[in-house]
């Protein structure tokens, strides 16, 4: 096994301070790029700054938790 998945770790504490344009955009292009089955890459990413757009998104998407079909990870 790679050390790299062996010595992985979930972080617990999350820094307030917002990320900066430039950091979030690489970080998601690179996700976007990531390969996956049939290189379909059948991801979407929603960034939400404020608490505002947090709420707006997660009713969206409550109907989806409560059915299952989304896993909440908080």
């Amino acid at each position: 096994m790679h050390a790299h998945y062996a010595n992985r770790w979930s972080s617990r504490a999350f820094d307030s301070r917002p990320v900066a344009d430039e950091v979030l955009y690489t970080v998601l292009e690179a996700a976007r790029w990531v390969p996956s089955s049939g290189n379909g890459q059948p991801w979407r990413f929603i960034v939400a700054r404020t608490e505002e757009e947090r709420r707006r998104f997660a009713s969206f998407i409550r109907p989806a938790i409560t059915s299952g079909a989304i896993m909440r990870l908080s």
